[in-house]
């Protein structure tokens, strides 16, 4: 029996069967043994890690970008039809949105506050394309996902540069 105190235990599972049980105890041998398990594993690969980060992070950085541009491609027809309609405004104003929350939920330092801002306002555009082609059929979904991506990338770029000045 362990000796720590009885507590809610708020995960999915147990919210929803309504369970009330112990905490586990930090100090029993198998969290000590996963423990150092996990850091010895870090401490053997972390060479091999650093040389290939690098590497990939640029592998992942071109899949993102020719993900776009192949959406892009694909869908030209929608990619266009966006320009009549008040869809890059909206996008406009959800990276405005975003990025005046993050600036005022910033804190008082400056630094932070543009970090934030800049942050809040580029939103994950490989979550965000991963959510709308896998929760609508509908390809304009994705296309304007990629059409708020580029305009955030084309204002907040700039607007990162002239922050980056000021500083």
């Amino acid at each position: 029996m362990s000796n720590s105190l009885p507590t809610v235990d708020f995960t999915l599972k147990s919210v929803a069967a309504c369970q009330v049980h112990s905490i586990v105890d930090v100090d029993s041998p198998h969290v000590r043994n996963n423990a150092l398990r996990r850091f010895a594993w870090k401490a053997r690969f972390a060479v091999a890690a650093a040389r290939t980060k690098p590497v990939l992070d640029r592998v992942s950085n071109l899949s993102l970008i020719l993900l776009v541009l192949l959406i892009t491609a694909a869908n030209i027809n929608n990619v266009l039809a966006v320009f009549g309609t008040r869809g890059i405004l909206a996008g406009l104003l959800f990276i405005a949105v975003g990025f005046g929350i993050g600036w005022l939920l910033g804190g008082p330092g400056m630094d932070t506050r543009r970090v934030l801002a800049l942050g809040t306002a580029q939103r994950n555009i490989a979550a965000a394309l991963v959510v709308g082609s896998q929760s609508f059929s509908d390809p304009k979904v994705v296309v304007m996902v990629v059409v708020v991506a580029i305009v955030g990338l084309l204002v907040l770029m700039p607007l990162s540069r002239l922050l980056a000045k000021r500083g």
